[in-house]
């Protein structure tokens, strides 16, 4: 059995709060982003139930938890990747570069 340590159940909280924190104050208008704070705050919860499930040690409901962390897994890389790329097909003429800088002038303007 794999294991969890403390370190990793604290970020995937603290992580959760502040992509909730983020999606509410300042992203509320963008759906792709409060379906990124969905799927994120999913796993986040698989997390730390698995952690639990680990110190009652109960193998078998971990073994399951750990297949549906790996399918919400999936699905949280293909959706930042379907997104990516979506975007980078919307908006061809700007670079790499120039997208992160808008997108911190957007950070910085909340």
């Amino acid at each position: 059995m794999n294991r969890i340590s403390f370190f990793s159940v604290c970020f995937f909280a603290i992580g959760s709060i502040i992509a909730l924190l983020c999606t509410v104050l300042g992203f509320y208008k963008c759906v792709p982003m409060w379906a990124f704070t969905a799927l994120f705050m999913v796993y986040s919860v698989i997390h730390i139930s698995m952690y639990c499930l680990q110190k009652r040690d109960e193998a078998v409901k971990f073994q399951r938890f750990q297949k549906l962390r790996l399918g919400v897994m999936i699905l949280l890389v293909g959706w930042v990747l379907g997104t990516s790329y979506i975007a980078m097909q919307s908006s061809p003429q700007r670079s790499i570069r120039e997208i992160m800088e808008l997108w911190v002038e957007r950070i910085k303007a909340i």
